[in-house]
């Protein structure tokens, strides 16, 4: 949908990076307390937790694009 024009590219782009920017900060502190509970573990359980982290973070960054597209359908008609 944000490749139609450049209205709705600019927008899709703007929405977006700031839907990304407020999932990040959210994400950030849990990270960190993950993270530091494993502090000075064995490398398999930092591994597994760093993994475990990791995949969480991947879903999390990725909800912005469905919250994008909708946005998009919401503000533009086709």
């Amino acid at each position: 949908m944000s490749m139609l024009n450049r209205e709705t590219w600019d927008y899709a782009h703007l929405y977006f990076g700031r839907q990304w920017l407020r999932m990040g900060l959210c994400v950030l502190p849990f990270t960190v307390i993950g993270m530091l509970m494993v502090y000075g573990q064995d490398e398999t359980v930092v591994g597994i937790v760093g993994g475990a982290v990791a995949a969480v973070q991947i879903f999390l960054m990725l909800l912005p694009i469905v919250w994008t597209e909708r946005e998009l359908h919401r503000r533009f008609d086709e």
